[in-house]
Formats: C-alpha cells, structure tokens, sequence
C-alpha cells in the first residue's frame, strides 16, 4: 500500500521571532483596547474539559509596578515594560463546569445523557484529588500564557517572563488560596534586539523514533 507523506514548508513567524526581552522601552503605554484583545485572542488555548483555568491580572500603573519590584527580584524589566501580565491557574475551574456544558449543550453540541456523564466525571476528578486540582490549574493556565505571548509577538509587540516570588505575589495581590500564580509576563517593545538564543538540537529532546 502506498503512503502518502505530507510536507510543510515552515517560513519565519511569531514562532521563531518571539524571544525573552532584556530591554523594554520604559514610558510606553498599551490601550484598554489592545490589552484586552490580548487576553481575548490568549483565552482561546485549549483547555481540559475546556474548563479554561486561566485568570489573568494586568497592571501597568507604575506605582503598581514598582511594589512588584522585589516580588520578581528586582528584575528592570518590570519596572520599563508596557503592561504586566499575571497568569493565574484557578485549582476550582470545575466549578464552571455545568456553565460551559450547559452551552454546548444548548447549541445542540453535545446531547443531556453526554452532559450529564461529563459534569460527573469533572466533578469526581476534581473534588477527589488536591494535587490533580494544582497540577491541572498550572498545566492549563500555562497554555495560556504561551498563547498570549504568541499573539504579542503577532501584533509586534516583545515579551519576557519573569521569576517571581510565589508567595509575596499572592499577598501583595490578595488573591484567595483557590488561584496560583503560574506565569509572569512583561509585554511591551523591545529597547535592544535579545541575545541569541542556544536550543538543544532536537536529536537530544526526541525520545522516540518518528
């Protein structure tokens, strides 16, 4: 039997020209507008169950900012960037879970015996295992963080993360013991172009044969 074997041919992209910024240009503000189509454009990761796990918070008063300051350990891009992003994992994700079946179910999407069956076996995952809940809140809410990096860069603006202090983060916001803290984003422009980076060659990652 003949195989049919599909190649791409891949071109220069958000995926290739997204790199950690060093640099921001400091004083430069994003609109309400772009930071919330942002996170719209973010919002569409995938999602397991698609509970969608994420939370975001964004800051840009620079006031705010510089109170953040120790919490990332001192690190000037927080204080130059445009706008930061804080990307929460919610370990009670399952509690929208009636909510988001409940449309699908509505557009004739999935029928009540499938809703049903799946709200149960949510429930059951979730409310049976602590460590799950964490692993799945931190899991999900990292796709979109990737995603909402990935879209910066498709809209010309740099990015970074950031190492931060878990801890200290979730006191100075207030945030209830539900949400954790998963991913420090800084977006704005870039005052100097990123060091190269170095990449394991993909002989070293691929553990198995293709």
């Amino acid at each position: 039997m003949r195989t049919n074997i599909i190649t791409h041919t891949f071109y220069p992209n958000v995926f290739t020209t997204r790199k950690s910024i060093e640099k921001f240009q400091p004083g430069v503000k994003l609109s309400p507008h772009v930071i919330h189509e942002l996170l719209e454009m973010a919002s569409l990761a995938p999602s397991t169950w698609d509970l969608q796990h994420w939370r975001f918070v964004a800051i840009q008063n620079q006031m705010d900012k510089q109170r953040l300051f120790p919490i990332v350990y001192h690190q000037q891009q927080v204080l130059d960037c445009s706008t930061v992003i804080i990307v929460l994992g919610d370990e009670e994700a399952y509690q929208n879970a009636e909510k988001i079946l409940n449309q699908s179910f509505k557009k004739g999407i999935i029928s009540q015996q499938t809703k049903e069956s799946q709200l149960e076996e949510i429930q059951q995952a979730y409310r049976s295992d602590a460590n799950f809940r964490k692993e799945e809140a931190i899991r999900n809410a990292s796709l979109a963080g990737m995603q909402l990096m990935l879209v910066a860069r498709d809209k010309g603006l740099d990015s970074c993360m950031l190492r931060f202090d878990s801890k200290m983060l979730l006191e100075e916001l207030n945030l209830p013991p539900r949400y954790l803290p998963v991913m420090f984003i800084c977006l704005g422009y870039a005052a100097k172009a990123p060091k190269p980076s170095f990449y394991i060659p993909l002989e070293e990652t691929l553990l198995f044969e293709i």
